[in-house]
C-alpha cells in the first residue's frame, strides 16, 4: 500500500512571496488612498480660493439685514 502525503501547494518559496505579495500591495493602496486625499484637500483649498474672489460680501447685498452697518446717532 501506498503511504497517504499530506497535499502541499507549491515550495517553502511560496510563504516568503506571498508575505512580501500582500506587503507591497498594502503600501501601494495605502499610498493610493493618501494621494486622494491630498489631491482632494488642494482642490478644496483652490475651489475656496476661487469663490472668495468672486463672491459678494452679504453686507454689499443687504445692507438693512446687517446689524453692524445700521448707524446709530448719540444724543
Amino acid at each position: 500500500m501506498e503511504e497517504c502525503k499530506p497535499l502541499t501547494c507549491g515550495t517553502i518559496a511560496t510563504y516568503p512571496f506571498f508575505l512580501s505579495f500582500v506587503i507591497i500591495v498594502s503600501i501601494i493602496m495605502l499610498n493610493l488612498l493618501t494621494a486622494v486625499i491630498i489631491e482632494n484637500f488642494e482642490n478644496q483649498q483652490d475651489h475656496g480660493k476661487a469663490e472668495a474672489a468672486t463672491s459678494i460680501p452679504y453686507e454689499y447685498i443687504c445692507p438693512s439685514y446687517v446689524p453692524s452697518l445700521t448707524i446709530k446717532t448719540v444724543q
